[in-house]
């Protein structure tokens, strides 16, 4: 789909708020190459699928306002691992099996992007799930930073 055909698929009124088509238009300049992808890697010429996927990715990133859910998990169970991704990926199981799919590499220094990520820390799989430990793995917030992980997230979801 083109920048304009992404563009028109944003609703203008919607309970996010009113969407002007000049910033439909630059959302969807931002992440038209890695939708499109997603859509052929992922869903293919589908018409119904594709309108589907468009729905669910418009109410999760806010019309393509953020790739990252608000709020960055604070107070919620799922804290560091917290939705991210066009289908935001959630909850530590989530990314780790994202990573094993796409075996991305272990962090190679001891640094995370979020703080509340360490050698040490304590992180839940799922809801209700066991509490383990993340490091070494990868970053998880690639799939907020590189655009082609997080229509692949969202694919592998």
């Amino acid at each position: 789909m083109s920048t304009s055909e992404l563009a028109q698929c944003i609703p203008r009124k919607s309970l996010s708020g009113n969407i002007s088509w000049q910033t439909a238009l630059t959302s969807t300049n931002t992440y038209n190459t890695s939708l499109n992808i997603l859509f052929r890697k992922f869903i293919g010429n589908n018409k119904i699928r594709k309108s589907h996927i468009l729905a669910q990715i418009y109410i999760e990133t806010g019309m393509l306002r953020t790739i990252s859910e608000d709020g960055n998990g604070n107070n919620k169970p799922y804290d560091a691992f917290f939705g991210r991704g066009y289908l935001q990926l959630t909850w530590l199981k989530n990314y780790k099996d994202y990573g094993t799919y796409k075996k991305i590499p272990n962090i190679t220094n001891q640094n995370y992007n979020d703080h509340r990520i360490n050698q040490t820390s304590h992180h839940l799989t799922a809801n209700g799930g066991t509490s383990v430990i993340w490091w070494p793995k990868y970053d998880p917030s690639i799939i907020s930073t590189d655009q082609n992980h997080a229509g692949e997230a969202s694919g592998f979801y």
